[in-house]
C-alpha cells in the first residue's frame, strides 16, 4: 500500500491517491472523484469486514472521526482530508501493519511496504541497521533509510500538508491501566470470551500448530465455539521429533486433519529467498512461506499464534537476561509473583532506570561477518547510540502511565520485537490478507497486557485459558515441559529445568560439537543442522551483494557450525540477507546494480 501525495501549500482536487502493493494489489484514486474526505484501510479480510462497515456508516450519516474507529482486528487506516489539508495515520495497537513515512521525489509518500521508500538518493540509516543485526529490529520511529520514520504500534499521526508537517501521538494506554482490582475469575471470564469471539469466524482455518501453549490456546477457542470441522492444522520443522509427536497424537485424538512439512536446505536457496523477498519484504522465516501453497485450491485464514508471548507472560525480566540469572528470575516469578512485583517498584522514579538495566549489554565489537573497514566507516561506536534510542522508548512508556519494570520490558519486547519480527511470520504464511491472528485482536491484548505479569508469567493465564476454553488440552504435554500441560507450573517449569539440563550434557559431548555430526536431540520442532551443513547456506553467502560483508569469514564460520547453534546461525544468516536484499539489489532480481555504500 502506498498514498503518495505532492507536499505543498494545498492539496489539489486532482491529486492522486496510488494505491500499491499488498493487500490492494495495484489501483489509483482521484481525488477528484472521491468525497472530500476519503479513508483507506490497511489489513486483513476481518478487518475489513470492520473498516468497510465503518466507512459507509460514516460516509451516509456523516458521523464521527478515525479516532472513534476501534477495530478488533489488526489493520491500520489513513484519511485523507482536503478540507482541512490534512491527513491522519492512526495504527493498530499491535503493529500487525506498519506504516512509513517519508519524502521521495519532493512528494510525501505514506506506505506499508518499506521498500516503496527506498529511492534514488535515500541513504542508508546505519544505526538502524545494526539494530535490525543485533536485535532482529529497529528502535522507536527508526528505520533502515534516512529520513523514513516508522509509526509505531498504537500511535495515530496528523500530516498538516502546508508544511509538510508531521505529529504523532501516543493513543494506546496497553501495560498503563492494570486492572488489578478485577477479581482473577471475572478477568480470566473477559479473556476468554474475547478470545472465543476473535477465533469464532466464519471461513475454515489453516491452524499453525506446535506442541506449545500459544496454538493450543487458539485450539481450545476455536473447538469451544463448535469449529472441529473448520479446521486443520500445519506443523513444520523436524517430523520425527518428540514436539510433532505431541501435535500429532493431539489430531489423531480429536480427529482433526493435520499436514506434516519438513523443513529442507531448498527453502533457503537464493533464488527462493529473493522471490520470498520481493513478496513479504523479510527472509526471515522463509520456512513459514510454503504453507501458502497448500491452500491454492481450497483458501483457508492462516491463524498462529503471535502476541500470545504476552499471554504467557513471556516477554518480561526473563527474557533480556541470561544463564543462571534468568533460570532464577524465571523461577522467581512462578514461585513468588506478587513478592516480585512488589520488590521491582524501586524508589519513586526509577522505574524506566531499572527496566534500562536489565537491556544494558556490553559495547559492540566486530562481529564475525562483518567487514572491517565497513565494521569501522558504519557501526563503530553505536551501541552508546542504541541504548538512546532504548531510553527514549522507555521515557515514552514513562510518560504513558507504566508503574514496573516488567511492564516497561514487556511493552518494549511487544512493540519491536512482536510488531516487526514475529509478526512478519504471519504475513509469511498468509495470502493476501487471509490470516487471524485472535492474541493480536484489541481485546484480547489489551486485557493480557492488563493482566499484572506475575498472574501470567510462565504461561499461568494460558493454562487457566485452556482448562476454562477446552480442558481436555491439558491431557498433552508441551514440547518444553516432561510433564502433562495440567500440572502446576511450577513442576512444569521444574521439568523445563531438567529437560535443558540434559540438553546441555548431550551438547556438551565430543559427537555433538563433530559440525558433521547429527543432530541427535530430537525434542523440540529445531532441527537446523542439515541446513547449516547444506549448499545452499553456502550460496546464500556468495549471493551477497553488498560490500559490508566478510564471506571468508562467514563460510568458515558456517562451516564450523555444530547443530546445537545451527539454529542461531540460520536465523542470523536470514537476517543478514534480509538487510542485504532491502539495502542493496539482489542480481536474482534485476534492477540496477548493488550499491558501492562508501
Amino acid at each position: 500500500m502506498r498514498v503518495e501525495l505532492p507536499c505543498g501549500p494545498k492539496l489539489r482536487p486532482d491529486a492522486p491517491v496510488l494505491i500499491t502493493g499488498r493487500p490492494h494489489g495495484g489501483g489509483q484514486i482521484s481525488l477528484d472523484e472521491t468525497p472530500a474526505e476519503t479513508m483507506i484501510g490497511i489489513g486483513g479480510a476481518l478487518f475489513s469486514r470492520e473498516f468497510y462497515g465503518f466507512y459507509a456508516e460514516r460516509r451516509f450519516s456523516n458521523g464521527a472521526g478515525i479516532e472513534n474507529f476501534e477495530p478488533q482486528a489488526p489493520g491500520s487506516v489513513i484519511v485523507v482530508d482536503r478540507t482541512r489539508q490534512r491527513i491522519s495515520i492512526s495504527t493498530d495497537l499491535a503493529g500487525c501493519f506498519p506504516l512509513y513515512v517519508g519524502t521521495l521525489d519532493d512528494r510525501l509518500v505514506i506506505a506499508d511496504r518499506l521498500s516503496e521508500l527506498n529511492g534514488d538518493g535515500v541513504e542508508p540509516d546505519w544505526l538502524g541497521a545494526i539494530q535490525y543485526l543485533r536485535k532482529a529490529f529497529t528502535v522507536g520511529t527508526r528505520t533502515l533509510f534516512q529520513g523514513v520514520r516508522r509509526i509505531r504500534p498504537g500511535e495515530r499521526c496528523e500530516v498538516v500538508l502546508a508544511g509538510p508537517s508531521l505529529s504523532c501521538s501516543d493513543s494506546g494506554n496497553l501495560w498503563a491501566s492494570p486492572i488489578d482490582d478485577i477479581p482473577p475469575r471475572e478477568r480470566l471470564g473477559a479473556f476468554c470470551a474475547a478470545l472465543r469471539q476473535a477465533c469464532d469466524q466464519p471461513e475454515p482455518v489453516r491452524l499453525m500448530m506446535s506442541g506449545g501453549w500459544d496454538s493450543r490456546l487458539l485450539l481450545a477457542a476455536c473447538l469451544s465455539v463448535g469449529r472441529a470441522r473448520d479446521i486443520r492444522l500445519y506443523f513444520h520443522g523436524d517430523t520425527g521429533s518428540r514436539e510433532a509427536s505431541v501435535v500429532r497424537r493431539i489430531a489423531t485424538d480429536l480427529r482433526l486433519p493435520v499436514d506434516f512439512v519438513e523443513i529442507g536446505p531448498e527453502m533457503f536457496s537464493p533464488d527462493q529467498l529473493a522471490s520470498d523477498f520481493a513478496h513479504f519484504e523479510s527472509v526471515s522465516f522463509p520456512h513459514w512461506h510454503h504453507v501458502r501453497s497448500l491452500d491454492r485450491d481450497f483458501p483457508r485464514h492462516t491463524m498462529a499464534g503471535i502476541f500470545g508471548e504476552v499471554v504467557g507472560g513471556h516477554y518480561g525480566p526473563p527474557m533480556v537476561q541470561h544463564g543462571w540469572r534468568k533460570l532464577a528470575d524465571s523461577l522467581a516469578w512462578v514461585l513468588t509473583p506478587g513478592l516480585m512485583k512488589r520488590g521491582a517498584t524501586h524508589r519513586e522514579g526509577l522505574q524506566a532506570e531499572a527496566a534500562l538495566s536489565l537491556f544494558r549489554q556490553a559495547p559492540y565489537s566486530l562481529p564475525w561477518y562483518m567487514n572491517r573497514d565497513a565494521w569501522y566507516a558504519h557501526f563503530d561506536g553505536s551501541h552508546e547510540a542504541v541504548e538512546a534510542d532504548i531510553t527514549a522508548e522507555m521515557r515514552r512508556y514513562e510518560s504513558r502511565g507504566l508503574r514496573y519494570p516488567h511492564e516497561f520490558i514487556e511493552a518494549f519486547i511487544t512493540e519491536h520485537r512482536g510488531a516487526q519480527m514475529i509478526a512478519a511470520q504471519l504475513h509469511s504464511a498468509s495470502g493476501e490478507g487471509r490470516f487471524n491472528a485472535p492474541f493480536a485482536h484489541r481485546a484480547p491484548l489489551e486485557i493480557a497486557a492488563a493482566t499484572p505479569f506475575g498472574d501470567k508469567a510462565l504461561n499461568r493465564l494460558s493454562q487457566a485459558a485452556i482448562r476454562a476454553l477446552y480442558p481436555r488440552l491439558l491431557d498433552y504435554p508441551t514440547a518444553a515441559t516432561l510433564l502433562k500441560a495440567s500440572r502446576p507450573v511450577a513442576l512444569l517449569e521444574g521439568s523445563r529445568v531438567l529437560r535443558k539440563s540434559g540438553e546441555a550434557l548431550r551438547r556438551a559431548s565430543p559427537f555433538q560439537r563433530n559440525p558433521r555430526a547429527g543432530d541427535p536431540i530430537r525434542l523440540s520442532w529445531v532441527r537446523f543442522g542439515q541446513i547449516a551443513a547444506s549448499s545452499q547456506a553456502h550460496e546464500v553467502i556468495d549471493s551477497l551483494t553488498l560490500p559490508l560483508w566478510d564471506r571468508v569469514r562467514m563460510h568458515d564460520s558456517l562451516t564450523a557450525t555444530t547443530p546445537a547453534m545451527s539454529h542461531a546461525m540460520i536465523d542470523m544468516l536470514m537476517k543478514i540477507k534480509t538487510l542485504d536484499l532491502a539495502l542493496g539489489n539482489d542480481s536474482t532480481q534485476g534492477g540496477n546494480p548493488p550499491r558501492t555504500l562508501s
